[in-house]
């Protein structure tokens, strides 16, 4: 899953690049909205990875050596679920800071009012705790982190030369900061946990299970919605190539992925239901879901 998400978001971040400083039209809005999701999705699925580390190193009945490294990851986990949420502040404060037009959708406003300013030195200012914080965990950690201080350039806030950002662009710089200090947590954990022979187990995953996902679960009126639709890793044969369905009809599959796409034309909340047809121990499986969408008018 975690691979997966990574090559969706490979794919988003090449529109996120080509944005450049400032998008200009509605659908650039729309991508980069597409994008911030993406982020968001990705920071679910490793902050779950991480917790099984704490979830499943014991507290009684084991080693010095083991206790003392869970206490550490204690105190980093408590560390980087502080600095969450200082982003997720400051992001609640640039979507507060809109003035018009202002809805309770996120989405909307992104493509309504994604191009509103805020001060980017406003912005270093109260990013300062997360920075410091950033910091001391390549101070700490240079041979796991590889590098001594930590590359920021690849976020605008920090990278532009203008005194003003688009609220929309910072809001999606902060997503990423926050997969990019999950993904540094990862990497700490991991390498530690190979010095005491810890492999986190994943016994709630099932065998074989089926997946949808979309970049964004909304779209604006007369754009494409699209979703990729698998099977998560199995122990089918993977010479068994699955046959798909949306909403009863064939979609072609690539690499054991169907690929889902709409262009709706009229706002209003949608549902498509696919199904996954495969072989499993010689005879045909079939497994079903349904799925919403929501088109935003434009």
């Amino acid at each position: 899953m975690i691979n997966c998400l990574k090559k969706i978001c490979l794919l988003l971040g090449s529109a996120y690049t080509l944005l450049g400083c400032q998008p200009n039209s509605e659908a650039d809005w729309h991508k980069l909205w597409t994008t911030t999701q993406t982020f968001n999705q990705q920071k679910r699925v490793i902050l779950h990875h991480n917790r099984k580390y704490l979830a499943q190193l014991p507290v009684y009945k084991t080693s010095q050596k083991r206790l003392r490294l869970r206490n550490q990851w204690t105190d980093l986990h408590t560390r980087v679920k502080t600095q969450l949420l200082t982003l997720d502040s400051i992001a609640d404060a640039l979507y507060q800071s809109i003035k018009q037009p202002k809805t309770n959708n996120v989405a909307t406003q992104f493509v309504k009012a994604g191009d509103q300013q805020v001060s980017v030195n406003q912005l270093k200012k109260m990013l300062q705790p997360v920075i410091h914080f950033e910091d001391s965990l390549h101070q700490k950690y240079p041979q796991i982190l590889k590098v001594k201080e930590a590359p920021r350039s690849v976020l605008r806030i920090f990278s532009t030369p203008n005194r003003y950002i688009a609220w929309a662009v910072a809001y999606t710089d902060l997503a990423q900061w926050q997969v990019t200090l999950l993904k540094k947590q990862q990497l700490i954990l991991a390498r530690q946990a190979k010095i005491i022979e810890f492999i986190p187990e994943y016994k709630t995953t099932p065998k074989l299970y089926l997946e949808a996902f979309a970049p964004s679960n909304s779209v604006i009126e007369g754009e494409k919605y699209e979703a990729l639709m698998f099977l998560s890793r199995t122990g089918i044969n993977k010479s068994s190539a699955p046959k798909m369905t949306v909403n009863g009809k064939p979609i072609p599959v690539y690499n054991g992925r169907g690929s889902v796409k709409f262009r709706p034309n009229k706002p209003g909340i949608y549902t498509w239901q696919g199904s996954v047809t495969f072989k499993d121990r010689g005879r045909d499986t079939t497994f079903t879901f349904k799925r919403q969408y929501k088109v935003l008018p434009k």
